[in-house]
């Protein structure tokens, strides 16, 4: 202990030197660079984390397929969605799935939003809960960002396992 002590008491003389005074100033320098650069990260990941809102939009969408209005939802779809799913099949398939859950009433919670950006632009998913008069399912729906706005990418609903499918 007596050692360590004599060490803080020659500190002050260390920075009377030249060599002291250099040592001082490179910590220094070394701190401010250190926060500066933990600064800088941080606030790219707060930047970088913006996630939109898709609730409203995930909500506009099954409203429109409960609403018998599944024509005008495909054709406001993104068109990466109308190369892979012909109308017809949309249709028929959004039918079907009314016939089973019933009409959309609510969504109960938004359990997860992801946003990435690929190749072919920004992709962003929402997976929710949906209450439909027959049941309550959970939903994902995927979007595209084209023309300044969120498409519909594709559809993903869960059936609960006590539900029969008709």
């Amino acid at each position: 202990i007596s050692h360590v002590g004599d060490s803080l008491h020659g500190l002050p003389q260390a920075a009377r030197t030249r060599r002291g005074r250099l040592l001082i100033r490179s910590a220094i320098v070394g701190f401010f660079l250190v926060a500066a650069w933990i600064v800088v990260i941080v606030g790219l990941q707060l930047h970088g984390n913006d996630t939109p809102d898709f609730r409203p939009t995930a909500e506009a969408i099954l409203v429109g397929i409960s609403k018998n209005s599944v024509d005008e939802v495909y054709e406001q779809s993104s068109p990466r969605f109308q190369e892979m799913v012909r109308k017809e099949r949309f249709i028929d398939d959004m039918t079907d799935l009314e016939e089973t859950v019933g009409r959309f009433r609510e969504i109960t919670a938004v359990n997860d939003t992801l946003v990435t950006n690929g190749p072919s632009g920004r992709v962003g998913r929402v997976s929710l809960t949906a209450a439909y008069d027959k049941a309550s399912c959970k939903v994902s729906v995927s979007l595209h960002f084209v023309q300044d706005r969120w498409k519909l990418l594709g559809i993903g609903v869960e059936l609960p396992s006590e539900l029969r499918i008709s």
